[in-house]
């Protein structure tokens, strides 16, 4: 098969199944004015004890000013505050409000049967492998674009 070919049936694919992918899994966000990348910072809060602005932007491998954006946001919404270290004073760890956690328990039960529909549908082997070879093509591909 030419080069050629193969990028005329990735754009075929990615107009048919990429482009709605995000959208398909992002959708129960919506419903809470979340964005997926507030959504995954409310996760990481709920399922870190002592967890900071600074360590989510490390994590996430971006500026601490981008964090502190998505951060507002769920302030606003009222789904996150902060709150001072009792051992560190200089350090402000994040918590999830009790509308927080609600939101972050709900939105993930409804992108775990979004995604258990994909398993279901592609077979655990099927799904494994996709997982797999879009991780090698992250790792391998997607560095260059640093």
């Amino acid at each position: 098969m030419t080069t050629t070919k193969l990028m005329d049936d990735y754009i075929s694919m990615y107009l048919g199944t990429f482009k709605n992918v995000e959208g398909f899994i992002s959708q129960p966000t919506s419903e809470f004015n979340l964005s997926f990348e507030q959504f995954l910072i409310l996760k990481d809060i709920h399922s870190t004890e002592d967890i900071s602005m600074v360590d989510i932007a490390k994590k996430r491998n971006v500026s601490r000013s981008a964090i502190a954006r998505q951060l507002n946001v769920l302030k606003q919404l009222r789904y996150i505050y902060q709150e001072q270290d009792t051992v560190d004073r200089r350090r402000i760890n994040l918590r999830l409000s009790d509308q927080g956690a609600k939101v972050e328990r709900v939105v993930t039960e409804s992108i775990k049967k979004r995604f258990d529909t994909w398993v279901n549908v592609l077979g655990e082997d099927k799904a494994v492998l996709l997982l797999s070879l879009m991780k090698e093509f992250g790792q391998k591909i997607m560095v260059d674009r640093k």
